[in-house]
């Protein structure tokens, strides 16, 4: 098992997060700048849960892996069938 710790700073950015969807100012690079630092921080960290990608075809329990190649083995409950009531 791999020991993972949080870094608090990190968590008190995430604070900023409505701030950086209204960027202000003409240069486009500054105004992302503190949203892909955060990201890549979160990332580094496993803590950024949202690149995951399915590793089997769609079903009710799939397997995935995110973008740090960890296998994640769960219920689909992104399809339409996550019940696996339209399965016979």
């Amino acid at each position: 098992m791999v020991e993972r710790s949080v870094n608090i700073e990190d968590i008190l950015e995430s604070k900023k997060i409505p701030e950086w969807g209204k960027p202000k100012g003409k240069d486009m690079f500054k105004r992302i700048t503190p949203i892909v630092y955060y990201t890549a921080r979160q990332t580094s960290q496993d803590m950024w849960l949202y690149n995951r990608r399915l590793l089997t075809g769609v079903g009710t329990e799939v397997l995935a892996m995110d973008d740090s190649k960890n296998i994640i083995y769960g219920i689909n409950f992104a399809s339409a069938d996550y019940l696996g009531l339209a399965q016979s």
